[in-house]
């Protein structure tokens, strides 16, 4: 954990001085760096704040609530939970952070429970809130109990069903939108009314909520126990969070950090002028955590001593006001903060719940994405050893492929025909035929290749041989028990000017010996870890294969979100590191990436050890998460 040292912060202030010293040398000098001037603040993320008297609606007396307690309890000095979190949002300039601390809270639930990208609608809630629950209708803002209460007995769509609004409704929206707050319709803090189709799609819902002492030890005692965090309410001081519009000095350096200190009193003063609150989700805390402590000038507060005061004992919190300014710098992320746990016990209201009831693991065969990883059924690589996604097949099945193209076979070149072979399993019989015509055939070698590399000879060039119409058609041993799926390569070399002709017709007929379906292997890992943009050193994702003896087939599953896969490189790195690339820069400006193809390259090679797929962005201004990867093989002992 971060901790600010008393030596630190002075020279950090003493530097800051020295620079606007020598600037005002040359005739000028910006601000104080302890002011956050507000023309710095992203006008994308403005730091919207909620309604006080919406967010401590029905708050109840702290001395009513239960003790989370219990006999001698003792917690660590740091603990977090954001490996459970889903990623920071973004309310935009709408006042409705108590809905995103909440839908934060129903993600990370979801995510507790076996949920891979969980993404809930927070349009759909502010909606239903409002006009299913029937509570707030004239103000943007509610509070944590209401929202949860809306889930629980209404229950929120995913964000893909209703998408987020940004921005509020105005006159241009709906002309009573410019009426006073107060007389204005429900639609202008809505942006108006889902549709028949959006009301009547799948809803999730959580269990009944409850209310929690904002006492420190309670409120560790809760998220230990639950593993839960909690979503918390409370007055705004404007000082204590940097804030852009605070009427007192501010620190960049804390909103970079995401410090919110205990408020002094003139800050208390100040900010009650235009009172306000904000809600948000507390995820963890770190007792050992010290920050200076600044007065209403932005100066720090010192003892009798000279030396300065600081507050100890924060509580980790993820915000609603995006990743672009507020917590750059918090080592758990940008749009994590640390709040003054003596702030919390002072001014805040908590509340939370338990995760959903249902199972969440894919179910395979009810045409729902249960586990929200963006695969439904058999699609989903969890489901590759349930009954239902099997397939049995015979034990000897015959194929047959061909092409009746006509291919031009230039004189002194190379050409290449090449059939696809979708079956699985180990050649048991193996046909060639093929239909020439050329002008001198004598010139030309005709080779084939398997997918597995293996390449015979069928005819060689001859120059005695001159006949017209070269027919083949014959049996072929060497294949016997290579895996037929993949590409497969006729040869053909014109070694000799003046002749040339075409390729007719050619064809692959045989029998496979199948494997059983349970004889299939699959390895799969779910990362849901992020892509950096526009970045050549990419990721790699590590999956550990338990297989004994050569790869007979392999086929690899990859599931990618992402806003224009066109920027994506994969290749697929066997444990020897020999590598193949399965995409290259495709798909243009399509979204997400659901692969799903052969790799014959690595047939015949060892299935176990550590295999590794590599992603990279080459694109700016898109990102994306590998969600998941997998390998589906089939290997034997010789």
């Amino acid at each position: 954990m971060k901790k600010i040292s008393q030596l630190s912060w002075y020279m950090k202030f003493l530097n800051t001085t020295f620079m606007c010293l020598i600037i005002i040398l040359v005739g000028a000098c910006a601000e104080d760096t302890v002011e956050m001037p507000e023309q710095v603040s992203n006008t994308d993320e403005p730091e919207t704040l909620s309604d006080w008297e919406a967010l401590f609606a029905d708050t109840p007396d702290p001395k009513t609530l239960p003790d989370e307690l219990k006999a001698d309890q003792n917690f660590p000095k740091q603990f977090d939970l954001v490996d459970l979190q889903s990623p920071v949002k973004s309310q935009g300039s709408r006042g409705v952070c108590s809905i995103f601390s909440t839908v934060a809270l129903m993600e990370h639930l979801y995510i507790k429970q076996g949920a891979v990208s969980p993404d809930f609608s927070e349009q759909f809630l502010q909606w239903s809130v409002k006009a299913e629950l029937g509570r707030f209708k004239t103000t943007s803002g509610s509070n944590g109990s209401a929202n949860l209460s809306a889930i629980n007995r209404f229950g929120v769509v995913t964000e893909e069903t209703m998408p987020y609004e940004s921005s509020a409704w105005s006159v241009t929206n709906d002309e009573r939108c410019g009426a006073e707050k107060d007389k204005r319709p429900m639609e202008c803090f809505t942006n108006g009314e889902p549709s028949d189709e959006i009301k009547t799609a799948t809803r999730f819902k959580l269990p009944n909520s409850r209310w929690i002492s904002s006492d420190r030890q309670n409120l560790k005692a809760f998220m230990t126990e639950n593993q839960t965090g909690v979503v918390v309410g409370m007055t705004f001081f404007y000082q204590s969070w940097n804030h852009r519009k605070s009427p007192l000095k501010v620190n960049s350096e804390y909103s970079r950090q995401g410090y919110v200190l205990y408020p002094n009193e003139v800050d208390k003063e100040k900010s009650l002028e235009k009172r306000a609150g904000h809600s948000i989700l507390i995820v963890g805390w770190d007792d050992e955590l010290e920050v200076p402590m600044v007065d209403e000038n932005g100066q720090p507060l010192l003892d009798e001593e000279g030396e300065p005061l600081v507050e100890k004992g924060f509580f980790l919190f993820k915000n609603s006001w995006g990743t672009a300014r507020f917590g750059t710098a918090n080592p758990f992320g940008p749009g994590y903060g640390w709040l003054s746990m003596r702030y919390v016990e002072e001014y805040g209201s908590s509340v939370s719940t338990r995760p959903p009831a249902e199972d969440l693991s894919e179910r395979c065969d009810d045409g729902l994405d249960n586990n929200f990883d963006g695969l439904t059924d058999c699609d989903d690589l969890s489901c590759a050893e349930a009954t239902v996604c099997q397939v049995t097949p015979e034990s000897e099945v015959s194929f047959s492929v061909s092409s009746q193209e006509s291919l031009e076979l230039p004189d002194q070149e190379e050409t290449i025909a090449i059939l696809e072979v979708d079956n699985v399993g180990q050649i048991e019989q193996l046909t060639l035929s093929f239909e020439i015509e050329h002008t001198f055939s004598g010139d030309l070698q005709i080779d084939l290749q398997s997918p597995m590399g293996t390449r015979i000879n069928l005819v060689a060039s001859d120059n005695e041989l001159s006949v017209g119409e070269l027919k083949f058609e014959k049996s072929l041993e060497a294949f016997r028990n290579e895996v037929a799926q993949g590409e497969w390569q006729l040869i053909i070399t014109d070694r000799f000017a003046e002749d040339s002709g075409v390729l007719k017709s050619w064809s692959l007929t045989g029998i496979v010996s199948q494997v059983q379906a349970n004889d299939q292997q699959v390895f799969a890992t779910s990362p849901s870890v992020s892509i950096p943009d526009n970045d050549a050193s990419g990721i790699a994702s590590d999956l550990e294969v338990n297989a004994e003896g050569t790869l007979k087939s392999l086929s690899v599953q990859v599931k990618i979100n992402h806003s224009y896969r066109g920027d994506l490189v994969l290749k697929l790195v066997h444990p020897n590191g020999e590598s193949v690339t399965l995409v290259d820069r495709e798909g243009r400006n399509s979204e997400d990436l659901d692969l799903d193809i052969a790799v014959p390259s690595f047939l015949g090679f060892e299935a176990n050890g550590i295999w590794q797929l590599q992603v990279t962005d080459l694109g700016a201004g898109d990102q994306g998460t590998l969600v998941e990867w997998g390998l589906s093989l089939i290997s034997s002992v010789e």
